[in-house]
């Protein structure tokens, strides 16, 4: 294997684990909200309403994580500037507009 597709591969793994950890984070965020709101705001006294609210909040931490993916691995990738480190497909797929243009490297095989 060679260096830029090791890279890659680490790359690929390291946003993986960011990414899930960063989904268990806005999960517990989210339940503590939603706790505080359900318990000490409307005063509410059973469970109920936090279990039918623990797959609403699953789904939004998973949407959130989603919409945070692609400007966290761009931001990565320009602060560490990795496009020359990684695979031409990986970093040109999260360049910007602007970056693409001026970068026309070819894919290094």
């Amino acid at each position: 294997m060679d260096h830029k597709k090791r890279n890659t591969v680490l790359f690929t793994v390291a946003l993986t684990v960011i990414s899930i950890i960063m989904t268990l984070i806005i999960i517990l965020v989210l339940l503590l909200i939603t706790a505080f709101i359900l318990y000490k705001v409307l005063k509410l006294q059973n469970g109920t309403a936090l279990q039918i609210a623990l797959p609403i909040i699953f789904i939004a931490a998973v949407v959130i994580d989603f919409l945070l993916y692609t400007p966290l691995t761009k931001w990565i990738i320009r602060t560490f500037k990795l496009e020359d480190k990684i695979m031409y497909e990986l970093s040109h797929k999260y360049a910007s507009k602007k970056n693409r243009k001026l970068t026309r490297n070819t894919p290094e095989e």
